[in-house]
């Protein structure tokens, strides 16, 4: 088929659309095909048919907005505007012609000047209720009463106008949501609605608007109404599962979750996010189930939305919190092994995770410290022990893996460990190392703070008393002089330089 066949097969077609037929599916026909025509073929082809439709429908300003659309679906601005200006010339207050304004404005990102296009179709041509969400949804995200004002003007020329759901939309999406008199805004607009006419998008705004005001029962309902008619709608879905969860009803969780993670509709590597994994997380803490908590609490490391960073932290004192509830009830093992499965299955190895560990040294020390004080425990040194060398472990850890993370804390940590459960009697000299340590690393601090001072006192004072034991009298008595220059009331030091120095 040649050119001039094409030609006459596409002037064809252009040509036996009615005039008259004022159908916006024949003016999309033509927007269609007449944007196919210039992909397909020469500017000159395209400019032709389109001077000879306008030739053809001189008083039909619905021909020249549609050709100006095809012309900007192929960029094709400047012969866009040529077509809408034509359209304006035939009927000066044509909405659909500042609408194509706007959505042109609005394709690249010139939004004032997509609002002021769409302000003047409702001005010019009010009963053409199509551009009045196009308007309230851009001027709405700023100005939510300027943009429902407009939209309640809509039902004065469309009885049907849904205005109430599409003002609750724009309430909802204002910038800054979360502002209570926002989602009671929302709320106010989607009560006047009747939920048979929402859309799956305005039933999934109106029971997240539920959720975030805490109304988890009226939340659930627009929620399992909206899945009996939208079945795997991604929001619907997801708020359901929250809404289970808020409401602690937990024999609904574990299928509300089997919905939202595998029954859903176009799942892809973006399809969930970080609360999703959290509230998965809330549910497993809820049962114990530390290891799984974990596992979903690791997958919000993997999201990046705009609520990943929150929900890591949430996770963190989710699992702390948990953990510290069972350090009341005096379950010390279960803390300490549930924290330990946290730090390795729900935190990502290559992070810095040295406060994880230290806390989890905290756990040790205070389980330590619980045995300490139980009458009841049976072999309750080796119970002691047992735990001194985990809690050493973990020092010994942190030292190795994370060399920056509180020098010189963990140096005096690991020495006061040794110290007090392998060394307390200073005989065997094993906690001499890790005091040398402490020593190395706190004395060349030029501006030392009061904690620096507690840990040079307490490793001077270890090594006076263990030379002394030795009957190293220059070493004790310069450990001792030590002491007394940070501390100068300290009652050892004393007793160690009086002695010592007494003696030839």
């Amino acid at each position: 088929m040649n050119l001039r066949h094409i030609y006459i097969i596409v002037l064809l077609f252009f040509t036996s659309l009615s005039v008259n037929a004022q159908s916006e599916a024949r003016y999309r026909a033509v927007e269609e095909a007449f944007a196919n025509t210039l992909h397909k073929y020469t500017a000159h082809v395209a400019d032709t048919i389109a001077e000879h439709l306008v030739k053809k429908n001189k008083k039909n300003p619905a021909i020249c907005v549609a050709l100006a659309r095809g012309y900007f679906r192929d960029r094709e601005i400047d012969r866009a505007h040529k077509y809408l200006e034509k359209a304006l010339k035939i009927s000066p207050k044509y909405g659909p012609a500042y609408e194509a304004y706007g959505d042109i404005e609005n394709y690249y990102l010139r939004y004032d000047s997509a609002a002021y296009y769409y302000a003047q179709a409702i001005e010019k041509n009010p009963e053409y209720t199509k551009v009045y969400s196009k308007y309230a949804k851009i001027v709405g995200k700023t100005d939510p009463e300027k943009a429902v004002a407009v939209l309640q003007q809509a039902r004065n020329y469309d009885k049907k106008y849904n205005s109430d759901v599409e003002s609750a939309n724009v309430w909802f999406s204002a910038e800054g949501i979360g502002n209570q008199t926002q989602l009671d805004k929302t709320l106010e607009y989607f009560a006047k609605s009747d939920t048979i006419k929402m859309t799956k998008y305005d039933l999934g705004n109106y029971a997240l608007a539920e959720w975030m005001t805490q109304n988890y029962n009226r939340s659930l309902e627009i929620c399992n109404y909206g899945l009996s008619r939208f079945p795997g709608f991604l929001t619907l879905a997801r708020v359901r599962f929250y809404d289970e969860v808020d409401r602690k009803n937990y024999d609904a969780v574990e299928p509300a979750a089997d919905y939202l993670f595998n029954q859903v509709d176009s799942v892809d590597s973006t399809t969930y996010i970080s609360r999703d994994y959290f509230y998965y997380a809330k549910y497993y803490v809820v049962k114990q189930d530390i290891k799984n908590a974990s596992r979903q609490i690791a997958y919000i490391y993997k999201c990046n939305d705009d609520d990943a960073m929150a929900m890591r932290d949430n996770s963190n004192k989710l699992i702390q919190a948990y953990t510290d509830s069972l350090k009341m009830a005096g379950d010390y093992a279960r803390a300490e092994e549930d924290w330990k499965t946290f730090i390795t299955v729900g935190r990502p190895q290559d992070l810095d995770n040295s406060y994880y560990y230290y806390l989890l040294s905290t756990t040790y020390q205070e389980q330590i410290n619980a045995v300490e004080a139980d009458t009841t425990i049976t072999n309750k040194q080796a119970t002691i022990d047992r735990l001194a060398d985990e809690l050493d472990g973990v020092y010994a850890y942190l030292q190795d893996k994370y060399p920056a993370f509180e020098t010189e804390l963990m140096a005096y940590l690991r020495a006061v460990n040794q110290r007090h459960f392998d060394d307390d009697h200073f005989t065997l000299g094993t906690a001499e190392p890790y005091y040398r340590h402490v020593i190395e690393v706190v004395e060349p601090i030029r501006e030392k703070t009061k904690r620096h001072i507690t840990y040079l006192a307490g490793a001077y004072d270890y090594m006076a008393i263990y030379y002394f034991y030795r009957d190293d009298k220059k070493r004790a008595l310069t450990y001792a002089n030590k002491v007394l220059s940070v501390e100068p009331d300290n009652a050892n030091a004393k007793q160690i330089v009086n002695f010592m120095s007494r003696r030839k």
